[in-house]
C-alpha cells in the first residue's frame, strides 16, 4: 500500500446508530490517498461489529480496539501515533464530511505551508441529518477569537502531522484538550486558520450530553483560558475569561437555551441570506 498523504483519525464510543453514516462520508471523499484510523473507546453496544464490516471491505481503514473507556483525548493520541500520513484530519463519530473535504483541505495546506492547522465553516444537523443551521468560523485565529469561543469546529480540523511532535499531543488532564490544544499552538506562534466552505455538518443531539459533562468541558475551557492568560494578556482575553467564569455558574438548562437561541439566529440569517442571494 502506498504512503498515505492524511490519515484520518476518529475516536468512537457506543455510536452504533450514527457510524455508518460518518463512515461513510469518509470513504466517499473525492481525495483517495488517505488512511482510516478508527479508535473504538470500549464500546459496548455493536460498534465494534460496524467497523469490522467497514474494515473487511475497505484495507484505508484501521481500527485500535480499547478494552476499557478511555476518553476522546487518549484514544485520538493513540491514532495520531500510529498515523502515517503528513496530514491528521479530525473525524468525531455521528459528524458528516462533505465530499470534497478532504481535497480542498490538502490543496489549501500544499499552497500554505505557514498553516499548520486548518479548520472549515459548517453546518448544524439533526438527527435526521438535516441542515438546522450555519456554523460559520473565522478566517484566521488569533488570541481574542480564541478567547471568545469556537474559534474553529474541532473535528474539521486537518493538522499537520509534524505539529504534533512539535508542540506535543492533546492533554488528557484537560477536559478541554481540543481547545487547550489550540491556545498551545497560538502561543507556539503556529497559524490557525478555516475554510470558508461549508464542508462539515455537526449532528445536534438532544440528550446527548450529561449535565456532568457539560460541566467539566465548561470548567476546562476555564481553566485553559486561566493557564495562558499570561500569554494572551489583554484587556478583550480578560473579559472572555470573565464571561466563561459566568457561565460555569449558570445552570446547564440555562446554557441549553443560549445554545438553541445562538444556532435558530444562525438558521435566521442562514434563511435571510438564502432569500436575499435568489431575488
Amino acid at each position: 500500500m502506498r504512503q498515505p498523504l492524511v490519515s484520518v483519525v476518529m475516536s468512537v464510543w457506543n455510536e452504533e446508530k450514527y457510524l455508518t453514516a460518518s463512515i461513510e462520508s469518509i470513504l466517499n471523499q473525492t481525495f483517495t490517498n488517505y488512511e482510516f484510523v478508527i479508535v473504538n473507546d470500549g464500546s459496548t453496544d455493536k460498534t465494534q461489529d460496524i467497523l469490522e464490516t467497514f474494515a473487511k471491505k475497505d484495507t484505508r481503514i484501521k481500527l485500535i480496539l480499547n478494552t476499557i473507556n478511555v476518553g476522546c483525548a487518549r484514544s485520538l493520541n493513540k491514532g495520531i501515533e500510529v498515523a502515517r500520513g503528513n496530514y491528521v484530519a479530525k473525524m468525531d463519530s455521528g459528524d458528516i464530511s462533505h465530499p470534497a473535504r478532504l481535497e480542498k483541505q490538502v490543496k489549501y495546506l500544499e499552497g500554505e505551508k505557514n498553516v499548520s492547522v486548518l479548520g472549515t465553516c459548517g453546518y448544524w444537523i439533526d438527527e435526521h441529518k438535516q441542515v438546522i443551521a450555519t456554523w460559520n468560523v473565522a478566517p484566521t485565529i488569533n488570541s481574542t477569537i480564541l478567547y471568545k469561543g469556537a474559534p474553529t469546529i474541532d473535528p474539521s480540523l486537518m493538522i499537520a502531522k509534524e505539529l504534533f511532535n512539535t508542540i506535543g499531543f492533546y492533554k488528557t488532564k484537560y477536559n478541554a484538550y481540543d481547545f487547550e490544544f489550540l491556545a498551545r499552538a497560538l502561543k507556539n506562534h503556529i497559524t490557525i486558520a478555516n475554510l470558508q466552505d461549508y464542508l462539515f455538518s455537526t449532528m445536534r443531539r438532544r440528550g446527548g450530553l450529561q449535565y456532568r459533562s457539560i460541566r467539566r468541558e465548561r470548567a476546562g475551557v476555564l481553566r485553559t483560558k486561566f493557564s495562558y492568560l499570561p500569554y494572551f494578556l489583554s484587556c478583550k482575553s480578560m473579559f472572555y475569561t470573565l464571561k466563561s467564569l459566568v457561565g460555569c455558574c449558570l445552570p446547564t438548562s440555562v446554557m441549553e437555551k443560549l445554545a438553541d437561541r445562538w444556532i435558530m439566529q444562525s438558521a435566521i440569517r442562514r434563511k435571510n441570506f438564502s432569500a436575499n442571494n435568489t431575488t
